[in-house]
């Protein structure tokens, strides 16, 4: 069941928590820089057409191209603005991925605005409650003149007239504004961002969220107008948190800080290790549990089941996309195997991103989820090889912001004028640079001074931070 909607702010950075019981189930961290994202309306401008690849090269602005196939489509002209949709982050040296046809989304609906037809989604096997929903969509948008067409998504399973209804007029009213900004710039713009902002949290999950907890006036205000404008029914869940942070309050810093590592420990013994390969991510299951020969097969099959729920948390908590494997301990009876593969099902059954499907005898689980954004390992820390650190370690934008939160904290623990912050030279250069105006904000923000020191004897995620000068200690690491 959907919990609270918990939203922490520092300047530059916003990170919003999904929790299911009292542990969060996905999360998402948005930042002001961020570049052209899975499901982001550009109004682009063609920079090259290339015949031999069928495709064509979108100036994005900001020293950004996308790649656009024209297959089965009208090639456009070169400098034709063009209005188009992100559909793959950008990776490595590949450009993002776009397309012509337009897609906006909410929990329950998709909206084709350059298309026409009511859908449903083919997850959804139950024949009568497929017709019940094509119904409740046929008599929504029966006389409408807005046009385009929908798409029912697998979470729409259940879902009553009222709550279609409202998402089908969100999402009409934002292909409205996308339309509005169209008119009023020159290409290339960016003139609707889909996952990277407070708006795109509130339109996935406020709908069912329980209390929507914001620790930022100025969030808590766009959060705010965007409710009225959109979602009234949830403005009145909308609250300022003050006081203890909201991260640590609900325990989303350790699921976090645990989210980025290789190996978990699961409350039975057991264990998952996650190994993220260049085609697949791959899970295994192990038990560290001894059991007698006559309690092994009862063993192994809690033990997989206790995997296969927290899995389908992590797979969301960690935003794993593409191919997913999990090597689920080896059971002999089938009917233990099937008991596992519906645990899986039935902790991604929110997710209508993610397909199950089912084991093999080895006890190998195929899942396939597809990539709305980077994972939270990809976009906070360094692959794997990377030079200079080491692999898993933060990147120093991420320790950055580590640094905000934390001079947030002690200066409402104990407020200074000044403060000093030593940090490994990488990261001080970054703050300074890099991150110049959202550490001038967040001098405003908490009214005092701060100073910074590289330190190249600090290892990347350490830093040290002292009130006035004095020589006290405060580390991202604890040192």
């Amino acid at each position: 069941m959907t919990g609270d909607l918990v939203v922490n702010t520092v300047p530059g950075e916003t990170r919003v928590a999904l929790m299911e019981g009292e542990r969060p189930c996905e999360i998402l961290i948005l930042r002001r820089d961020a570049g052209p994202a899975s499901g982001d309306i550009y109004l682009g401008r063609v920079k090259a057409l290339k015949s031999e690849l069928g495709a064509a090269f979108v100036d994005l602005g900001a020293n950004r191209d996308g790649f656009l196939p024209l297959k089965g489509e009208d090639a456009p002209h070169e400098g034709e603005a063009l209005l188009c949709q992100v559909t793959r982050e950008a990776v490595g040296d590949k450009g993002a991925r776009l397309t012509t046809h337009i897609s906006l989304g909410s929990r329950h609906l998709a909206l084709l605005p350059t298309g026409d037809g009511i859908r449903v989604s083919r997850r959804i096997e139950d024949r009568a409650e497929c017709e019940r929903l094509f119904g409740l969509m046929a008599n929504l948008t029966a006389g409408g003149d807005a046009g385009g067409g929908y798409v029912l998504r697998t979470a729409a399973s259940g879902a009553e007239a009222k709550v279609l209804e409202a998402e089908a007029g969100l999402l009409q009213g934002l292909w409205d504004e996308v339309l509005e900004r169209r008119e009023g710039v020159e290409p290339p713009a960016r003139l609707y961002r889909d996952s990277g902002t407070i708006e795109s949290a509130l339109r996935s999950w406020g709908g069912e969220a329980g209390r929507i907890l914001i620790d930022s006036g100025e969030t808590l205000e766009t959060a705010r107008a965007f409710c009225e404008r959109h979602m009234p029914e949830a403005a009145s869940r909308l609250e300022h948190h003050k006081g203890e942070p909201l991260f640590e309050l609900y325990g989303v810093e350790a699921e976090l800080e645990q989210a980025l590592e290789r190996r978990i420990d699961l409350p039975g013994g057991g264990a998952l290790t996650f190994d993220a390969a260049e085609a697949l991510t791959a899970i295994d299951v192990d038990s560290a549990r001894h059991a007698t020969r006559r309690g092994q097969a009862d063993t192994i099959l809690e033990t997989n089941l206790e995997a296969a729920r927290e899995i389908a948390r992590q797979i969301r908590l960690r935003a794993l996309g593409g191919i997913i494997v999990i090597d689920f301990i080896r059971m002999r009876e089938s009917e233990d195997r099937n008991r596992v593969v519906a645990a899986l099902r039935d902790g991604l059954c929110e997710d209508s991103l993610a397909r199950v499907f089912g084991m093999t005898r080895a006890g190998l689980v195929e899942v396939s989820r597809r990539r709305r954004r980077a994972p939270l390992a990809e976009f906070l820390t360094e692959p794997r090889g990377a030079c200079g650190a080491a692999a898993g370690s933060k990147t120093p934008r991420a320790v950055g912001y580590d640094i905000l939160r934390a001079l947030m904290r002690e200066q409402a623990a104990r407020p200074s004028s000044v403060w000093n912050v030593t940090a490994s030279a990488e990261v001080a250069v970054d703050l300074r640079d890099g991150m110049a105006d959202d550490l001038k904000k967040l001098e405003a923000a908490i009214g005092a001074t701060v100073t910074l020191a590289g330190d190249d004897d600090f290892t990347r995620e350490r830093f040290d931070m002292a009130p006035g000068g004095v020589s006290e200690e405060s580390s991202g690491e604890n040192s």
